[in-house]
């Protein structure tokens, strides 16, 4: 019985930890589009390196994850290979917006 709620919690532990990569590779084509629009560059994203930082935000009963995640990429037009932060952040707070936003920075370069 013992092995059998470990393996849950573990399951469940795991899910929790994916959540917000998850999240962050289903929007792939809106998280480029931002860098190549703020920086006018190209980028190919490596999403497998990616590291993330995630809580959960309760709004109206529903669990959506927010954090931060780093992701690796390089400019295609140039060598320069470059560290982004990615937010996933909540805007509720009397608004009523359930869409959770999405911005960028630069965070380190390498050319």
């Amino acid at each position: 019985m013992k092995k059998i709620i470990l393996l849950l919690a573990l399951f469940s532990a795991q899910a929790f930890a994916t959540s917000l990569p998850q999240y962050v590779r289903s929007q792939k084509s809106k998280i480029e589009s931002l860098m190549t629009e703020k920086y006018e560059y190209t980028f190919k994203v490596d999403y497998d390196t990616m590291k993330c930082l995630e809580r959960t935000k309760l709004v109206e009963e529903t669990e959506q994850k927010v954090g931060v995640c780093l992701i690796n990429a390089q400019a295609i037009e140039e060598s320069a290979r470059v560290v982004f932060s990615v937010t996933v952040a909540s805007n509720y707070d009397g608004t009523g917006e359930t869409e959770r936003e999405i911005s960028i920075a630069l965070v380190d370069y390498n050319l």
